[in-house]
């Protein structure tokens, strides 16, 4: 039975387990400065593992647990004594290398950029540490280091902080750490409306216009006529995926590839046909073949060219060419057809890409059908009558003031009983009322 022993050193009670091993060897193990508590508690769970080896059997789940969450330092010198294994000590850089590197197998380049951002930034922060060293409490230091210091929007904290999340889950469950430090760090949401704009057919043509040769005419239009995403998709466009009898073009998505989704059909618009016309190239074998391998110059050439065309640049170059067509197909055609085209949800296209255009809001205002917007902002002097063109007027007396007036004058009585009414004969019908009872009089009145 392992026991708890106290000795003296330096005026302080230090606490030792003494027990004797599967081999019947006695062993000392020094625990240091802690409570006798703890380290009555700790003897159990080192009764516990001698029990279980001694019997041959597995630990016991609590145990287990245990050995997870204590220290590096007692971990260390319990494996020294033969009472557990070696823990494998994972350093930050190195794990989230290893899984980058594995699911990177299924993912495309953009992922692997955001998901090595990440990375760079908890190195960044937390330098080159073991992962389980690191604490919930440092985890939400992280988010705010990122927010308060680095000043980045919600949209791409969350992002940072649901990448991180997943580095720490996947080492929890692989064993390598005994609970992930970010479990209960609020990522919050990634939909960030202030850079979500549209883009006009008008201005885009502008921008188009300003191009430099006829490849570069053909990836804006690709991305605001046809939605593909840049560059990914629009630079893996080829000329045998373009059908231009059957009026379609088939699409290969890197993104989308993890959910079985690789390739898609999308119509080619008329806007979008003479494009192709212009850049055709049938000795090249994909559409855009001149930019291939300078993907990271392409935002800067479309600055210059939306810059040149006079226009003010938007957020998101290319995405919002991408957005700003989801919405204007949502006007013609039902969401599940125009999300398959895109290569999106429906959840995602409300939250990412849809998108209140100027022309909505004219709409809506200045509908002359009377089915949509109906006489939204007029005032109830302004609203016209049934019987023709003759205006409502509002009352100047209120219903409420108008009885008192009648009350005042005596027209009518104060408990409820109706006017007087003089027909034009000198017998008239007097109608009073009083409560819920009605009575009818008739009576004789002298004319003057």
């Amino acid at each position: 039975m392992a026991s708890v022993t106290t000795e003296k050193r330096n005026g302080k009670a230090l606490y030792r387990i003494e027990y004797r091993d599967k081999d019947k060897r006695r062993r000392k193990l020094r625990l240091g400065s802690l409570s006798k508590r703890d380290a009555q508690s700790i003897a159990l769970k080192v009764q516990s593992i001698i029990s279980a080896q001694v019997a041959g059997n597995d630990l016991p789940t609590a145990t287990t647990e245990w050995l997870k969450t204590i220290s590096d330092d007692l971990h260390t010198r319990l494996a020294e004594q033969g009472l557990c294994k070696v823990r494998v000590t994972h350093k930050l850089s190195e794990w989230v290398d290893n899984y980058i590197y594995i699911q990177r197998k299924n993912s495309g380049e953009h992922w692997h950029k955001n998901y090595s951002r990440t990375q760079a930034l908890l190195i960044q922060h937390f330098g080159e540490v073991a992962m389980g060293s690191i604490t919930p409490e440092q985890a939400q230091g992280f988010r705010d280091w990122l927010s308060n210091e680095l000043c980045m929007a919600q949209a791409t904290i969350a992002g940072h902080i649901k990448r991180a999340k997943q580095f720490f889950a996947a080492a929890v469950k692989a064993g390598a750490i005994a609970s992930s430090p970010f479990f209960e760090v609020v990522a919050g949401s990634q939909v960030n409306t202030e850079r979500s704009v549209y883009v006009s057919a008008e201005d885009i043509e502008r921008a188009i216009d300003m191009a430099p040769d006829a490849q570069w005419r053909l990836l804006i239009a690709l991305s605001r006529y046809a939605g593909l995403r840049c560059p990914s998709e629009t630079l893996a466009l080829r000329w045998c995926d373009v059908d231009f009898t059957a009026g379609t073009m088939q699409i290969t998505s890197s993104k989308t590839a993890k959910q079985g989704k690789s390739k898609r059909q999308v119509p080619i618009f008329p806007s979008l046909k003479p494009y192709f016309e212009d850049a055709f190239e049938p000795e090249h074998e994909r559409c855009i073949s001149r930019y291939i391998g300078v993907a990271t110059n392409l935002r800067t050439t479309f600055l210059k060219i939306i810059t040149k065309a006079g226009l003010e640049p938007w957020p998101r170059l290319f995405h919002n060419l991408r957005g700003s067509l989801q919405t204007d197909l949502m006007e013609r055609f039902p969401a599940h057809v125009v999300c398959q085209w895109l290569g999106n949800t429906e959840k995602v296209a409300l939250n990412h890409y849809l998108k209140v255009t100027p022309e909505h809001i004219a709409r809506a205002i200045g509908d002359a059908g009377g089915k949509v917007g109906q006489q939204v902002g007029t005032s109830l002097q302004e609203t016209p009558s049934k019987g023709g063109n003759e205006r409502k007027q509002i009352p100047e007396i209120p219903e409420e003031n108008e009885k008192a007036r009648a009350i005042k004058h005596g027209l009518i009585h104060p408990r409820g009983f109706e006017p007087l009414t003089l027909g034009s004969e000198d017998r008239c019908s007097v109608q009073l009322s009083y409560g819920c009872v009605a009575y009818q009089l008739n009576a004789n009145l002298e004319t003057n």
